[in-house]
């Protein structure tokens, strides 16, 4: 797992859409999505379900949430 797997989890929940979150962290839409969802395949579960309609949080992903985002902030700060 990466630093960059982190970020664009937190990113994308936190602009709550993948397009969006892509454009914010300045890849494409595939990498992004590739991006989470090699980290979704590492932890061996899902982090969040994408549509259309945007992003919503699986129960793992709730819990993992805050912790990753905190995490990507400590690496900002290093």
């Amino acid at each position: 797992m990466t630093i960059k797997q982190y970020s664009a989890f937190v990113g994308t929940v936190e602009e709550g859409s993948v397009s969006k979150a892509a454009k914010k962290l300045g890849v494409t839409q595939s990498g992004l999505t590739h991006l989470v969802s090699s980290l979704e395949e590492e932890l061996g579960f899902s982090l969040m379900t994408r549509n259309k309609g945007g992003i919503k949080l699986s129960e793992e992903g709730k819990r993992l949430f805050p912790l990753v985002k905190e995490l990507c902030a400590q690496d900002g700060k290093i």
